[in-house]
């Protein structure tokens, strides 16, 4: 059946996206589009769109990704697939975060949220929690950002790993800002294990940490973690307008300023 060797590829299409290997996930996307566009197949379409989006996020361009996640939750009003829907408005959010659109970002993960928790979909409403945390803290909410990151580890605890190492990231941030370095390094501790099997987020965290270690004054430690995330990225072959490549470049100013 051309539309379950779609949906097939599709799967590892995400696999390569989140070990960085973009050409090789673009590769068997395409192949699986057309299978599940031949088959007439709006649910897997939907669902490689997505897919398709977040390769196009991670590389940096918003306009791309904006507009595939955008025609995906089309697709998923058009046949009614409410769960889906709620994660193409997450993932519409995270563009907009990106952008440093905050207020958007908050708009399209509090209706993600909203479906989430009519679903009882425990994994992907910790995971709207923490994108609202981001939001907030972007928008200098810091109380409000806190509550939500804290949320979103704690229903990440209990369902799926990886995103509670994510925030827990976000929150030893905000806290290191408020000048609360002892909790701050706690958490940074307890993630690292939990997003270091995933390339991109740890490179990501790795910047996390380096910006913490400067705010503690640590200029050595800082420039250690930005060594760190730079080799994961040379890896990756990431590019520089990549989300991992400007994180990293924040950094580098940071380190420079």
């Amino acid at each position: 059946a051309p539309a379950g060797v779609g949906l097939a590829l599709g799967n590892i299409g995400s696999v390569y996206r989140e070990q960085g290997l973009f050409s090789q996930a673009t590769e068997v996307l395409n192949e699986g589009l057309d299978l599940v566009r031949e088959a007439g197949d709006k649910r897997g379409e939907g669902a490689l769109l997505g897919i398709f989006g977040n390769i196009y996020r991670a590389k940096g361009d918003h306009e791309r990704a904006l507009r595939l996640f955008q025609e995906a939750l089309d697709i998923s009003r058009l046949i009614g697939n409410v769960h889906t829907e709620g994660i193409n408005f997450g993932n519409l959010g995270c563009v907009y975060q990106a952008q440093g659109e905050y207020e958007r970002a908050k708009d399209m993960h509090s209706q993600a949220l909203a479906i989430s928790q009519n679903y009882g979909d425990a994994a992907n409403e910790g995971i709207n929690h923490g994108n609202i945390g981001d939001a907030l803290f972007g928008m200098k909410r810091f109380e409000e950002a806190e509550k939500s990151f804290r949320l979103a580890i704690k229903m990440g605890d209990d369902s799926s790993v990886m995103f509670s190492g994510v925030f827990r990231g976000s929150l030893a941030l905000l806290l290191a800002t408020q000048g609360r370095l002892g909790e701050a390094h706690i958490l940074l501790n307890e993630g690292k294990d939990q997003v270091t099997p995933y390339a991109e987020e740890h490179a990501k965290y790795l910047v996390k940490k380096g910006q913490i270690r400067l705010i503690g004054g640590d200029i050595k430690g800082a420039r250690s973690s930005l060594k760190h995330a730079q080799s994961i990225a040379e890896e990756l072959k990431v590019q520089d307008e990549s989300e991992v490549g400007l994180a990293i470049q924040r950094l580098v100013d940071l380190l420079n300023g």
